[in-house]
């Protein structure tokens, strides 16, 4: 017989996490103003939610081979893109709001003038899911992002490839062009590293690791820091140096996705274990939780944090909770309130009716 010493067992590791205040805070007061989420079921797990930067705000939500466009204020559905022949990927708004881009499973990506829902344009070079994409600031040009661990720099005017971007060795699933250079792009990998790009060079000008796949990026808009997310931790990296500013460790599953809120003063992160954190960006302190009935798979927040979108799976369907924020004065501007309401209706071609119930839910 063998004999186990106490040696032969390895030590259970054990993670603290900072709990939300359950004092009276400013930021749960603000964050406890959404209203009762309004969940719309949907056949496939949502693979990204975007809102347009321009009034009215429209929400792009992509799931399964489409992409549906959202009235925000209706919460209802005001145009499908269909023109897809397998899954579509990470819909996102143009800057000035007029167009939409969207990567496949095919590879393919395709532009669309989402309005007539007419499409473009057609990206065609990638190997392999092209799962994340985006427009290049003050240029006509869009970047993609790929499982075939390139990145693709493209011409909007006329589909050509500006140039490729490799260094990867694994799937590319997040990715995004800087805000505050239109020659400096992210991108971020199943390989557990995030890459800077100089597309005049065509070649990486810093390489960080984050310690797991990476699922998430976002960048400040000065484009000095930005903020990766995978496995259980959310790190935030001085873009310059590639130095560690911060590591927050609040999830206990696999952190899906990031965004900012309140202006760039409040950082939100997505997992699997159900909840949103919001964090203070300059202390990166934890100042509220909010927590959801499904893995929460992306988010996304209008401008003014007016609504907050979020996009979670639930026993391989899709589940999408819209929260709007409540008017802090709901005593006047009532004609306003009328005449909004009557606009929206038009715009529609249908009512909408909203019961007072804690969750709201359609087909």
């Amino acid at each position: 017989t063998s004999t186990i010493t106490m040696a032969s067992f390895k030590k259970t590791l054990t993670r603290a996490y900072q709990k939300s205040s359950t004092k009276a805070t400013p930021d749960i007061a603000y964050w406890k103003k959404l209203e009762f989420p309004v969940t719309v079921k949907e056949f496939t797990a949502i693979d990204y939610v975007d809102v347009s930067p321009v009034d009215p705000y429209y929400i792009a939500v992509t799931s399964g081979p489409k992409i549906d466009i959202y009235h925000r204020q209706a919460t209802q559905v005001w145009r499908t893109i269909t023109r897809f022949q397998r899954l579509a990927y990470g819909g996102k708004f143009k800057q000035d709001g007029q167009l939409l881009l969207a990567g496949s499973e095919d590879g393919q990506v395709k532009l669309f003038n989402y309005k007539q829902k007419q499409l473009l344009r057609l990206f065609k070079g990638h190997e392999g899911p092209t799962h994340r994409v985006d427009f290049i600031p003050n240029l006509p040009q869009i970047v993609t992002f790929s499982d075939d661990k390139t990145a693709i720099v493209w011409d909007m005017s006329d589909e050509s490839r500006i140039c490729t971007l490799s260094g990867h060795t694994d799937f590319i699933r997040a990715g995004m062009a800087s805000p505050a250079s239109e020659n400096i792009l992210l991108s971020g990998s199943y390989d557990h590293t995030v890459k800077l790009w100089d597309t005049r060079t065509a070649s990486s000008v810093l390489t960080v690791d984050h310690g797991a796949p990476v699922e998430s990026l976002v960048c400040f808009p000065s484009g000095g820091v930005f903020v990766s997310a995978g496995g259980c931790e959310v790190k935030v990296w001085d873009a310059i140096a590639g130095r560690l500013l911060s590591q927050l460790s609040q999830h206990h599953k696999t952190v899906t996705c990031l965004s900012f809120a309140s202006d760039k003063k409040r950082l939100m992160s997505g997992s699997l274990d159900r909840h949103v954190k919001i964090y203070d960006v300059e202390t990166y302190s934890l100042v509220h939780t909010i927590d959801y009935p499904a893995p929460v798979l992306c988010m996304a927040v209008a401008p003014g944090d007016s609504t907050l979108v979020v996009g979670m799976i639930s026993s391989g369907s899709g589940l999408m909770s819209f929260q709007h924020r409540r008017n802090p004065d709901t005593t006047t501007d009532s004609l306003s309130s009328k005449e909004k309401a009557a606009n929206i209706r038009s715009t529609l071609s249908e009512d909408l009716r909203i019961m007072p119930e804690d969750h709201v839910w359609r087909n």
